[in-house]
């Protein structure tokens, strides 16, 4: 496709490549992805791969903290440098101490905030940071669920899914 601006004399040719651009956001957004261990860390790790597959190359997870780091200095200062903050919940997920401290410091950064919920339902003792929110929601455990969870995660993070 060509389009030729009358006064100045420009064609410009709007390729594939520059279509595809379009698919993906022009910066991957940074990502932290927060979870209760025995409640999602499988879905956690989907997320994750899912993201470096749409082309985010460090969304972050709790497993990237190296032996002697100090943790919770790392899960904050990640917390404060991300753009989006992922809460992936389960039946006791809210009842973790460290989950709802990485809400509060999410919320705190301005962070983008996105909760999955899966195997639950938000009712009113979740934080007012997530409940304030619009929240997708796994509502059968089934392929097909996680699968449209990760699609509508992935469109509200800008990237296309097909």
């Amino acid at each position: 496709m060509s389009d030729r601006m009358p006064d100045k004399g420009f064609t410009f040719v709007l390729t594939e490549k520059a279509l595809r651009l379009l698919e993906k956001p022009s910066a991957p957004p940074s990502v932290f992805i927060s979870y209760k261990r025995d409640q999602s860390s499988p879905l956690a790790l989907l997320v994750e791969a899912r993201l470096r597959l749409a082309g985010n190359p460090n969304p972050f997870v709790d497993k990237l903290i190296v032996a002697g780091e100090g943790w919770r200095e790392r899960l904050k200062g990640t917390i404060e440098q991300s753009k989006y903050f992922v809460c992936l919940v389960g039946k006791d997920t809210l009842q973790s101490e460290w989950v709802q401290k990485e809400i509060e410091w999410a919320a705190e950064a301005s962070c983008t905030l996105i909760s999955i919920w899966h195997g639950c339902e938000m009712d009113e003792t979740c934080p007012a940071a997530l409940r304030e929110r619009h929240a997708i929601t796994v509502t059968g455990e089934s392929a097909r669920e996680y699968e449209t969870a990760i699609s509508e995660l992935l469109n509200a993070l800008g990237y296309a899914t097909y």
